[in-house]
């Protein structure tokens, strides 16, 4: 009877042991934060397609995708971070899908992460140091297209996680690294994000508003540079009139492209600054434009290709850097309290 009440008592701790954690992650939908900030964007503007979220999101087809294009002060390539709830979690095992796992052909062509340091952090998050209260280690994965285990002695408590690349295995044929899938194991049991869908549908609206407020569809001011290509498509659809500057507007009533001379629109530049999206008789119908459902703008100049932005959003969309509008300098009209640009979905608005 005794070694019976023993058998209960041990087999009721375990399950006890095991009730206690809940073994869902959620990340903080009011602060979670995007590194780096050059994550690939997909080519249709998917906000989310390419972002931390495919880490997590128990997919190997999907993968976390972006270029570097400097090294920070201390070297490293790379800092990317999953911020989770303040809740504490506890984990004794991770499991590193390295590199797009897809595919054997796109695992090859783009590089894979060599050398990795994790910093798991249990404190509110104010910047990418490591103070006292931390756990860091640093790991080398192999070049293997297969979940690599990484066990820790201890159990780690943590609510955030900095991955710091240090390293990379080259790709045939894209710089752009990748990790398809990091999953947080406990006990034997595996983590699930229980909000993922919901913020990154969250996420995904304020991109998309995002991308709409800073696109430039009141008309604004090009500085006229003769060897710009603006300049020479403003000639190859047979507008021969230049002058010290112009003005091009995306109207949002009929989705034309209008070009003006300078003089025809207003008297002054201060005059301009004030109105917005007026229908104005003198504009030269020059293309159409539209967005499309990520919020990223499409054109097209009489007789040439569709073409879209790059969604960088302190450079493309100053300079329409890459397209057949680039000019050396744009100047964008906002009352300074209206800058569009101070909308950044990954700050988590």
């Amino acid at each position: 009877m005794r070694y019976i009440l023993i058998l209960l008592f041990i087999i009721s701790s375990l399950l006890y042991s095991t009730q206690k954690v809940n073994y869902k992650l959620y990340i903080d939908e009011k602060n979670y934060k995007f590194y780096p900030d050059s994550t690939i964007l997909s080519p249709d503007g998917d906000p989310v397609k390419y972002t931390f979220f495919m880490l997590i999101d128990n997919d190997l087809k999907t993968a976390i995708n972006f270029k570097i294009d400097r090294e920070d002060e201390e070297g490293n390539f790379a800092r990317f971070e999953i911020r989770f709830n303040f809740k504490d979690y506890l984990i004794d095992r991770i499991v590193i899908y390295n590199g797009y796992q897809k595919s054997d052909e796109l695992f090859l062509k783009n590089a894979r992460v060599k050398n990795l340091g994790l910093n798991f952090q249990k404190d509110k998050y104010d910047n990418m140091d490591f103070p006292e209260n931390t756990f860091y280690t640093n790991l080398i994965l192999g070049d293997i297209k297969e979940g690599q285990i990484i066990d820790f002695k201890n159990a780690i408590r943590f609510n955030n996680v900095s991955f710091i690349i240090e390293s990379t295995y080259p790709g045939t044929k894209y710089e752009d690294i990748a990790i398809s899938e990091i999953e947080f194991w406990y006990q034997g049991k595996k983590y699930e994000v229980a909000n993922l869908k919901k913020v990154m549908e969250k996420h995904k609206e304020i991109s998309i508003k995002a991308n709409k407020n800073c696109f430039p569809q009141i008309p604004i001011i090009a500085f006229f540079d003769e060897a710009s290509p603006f300049s020479e498509t403003l000639k190859k659809i047979g507008i021969k009139d230049l002058e010290e500057y112009c003005y091009i507007e995306f109207r949002v009533s009929d989705k034309i492209i209008y070009y003006y001379l300078k003089g025809k629109l207003f008297k002054d530049n201060k005059q301009f600054s004030k109105i917005k999206n007026i229908n104005y008789k003198n504009g030269i119908p020059i293309g159409e434009w539209y967005f499309n459902e990520f919020g990223l703008p499409f054109f097209k100049l009489k007789g040439m290709e569709w073409q879209n932005l790059n969604l960088s959003i302190y450079d493309s969309y100053e300079k329409f850097k890459g397209t057949y509008l680039e000019m050396n300098e744009w100047w964008f009209p906002y009352p300074q309290k209206e800058w569009p640009f101070q909308l950044d979905p990954s700050d988590g608005y």
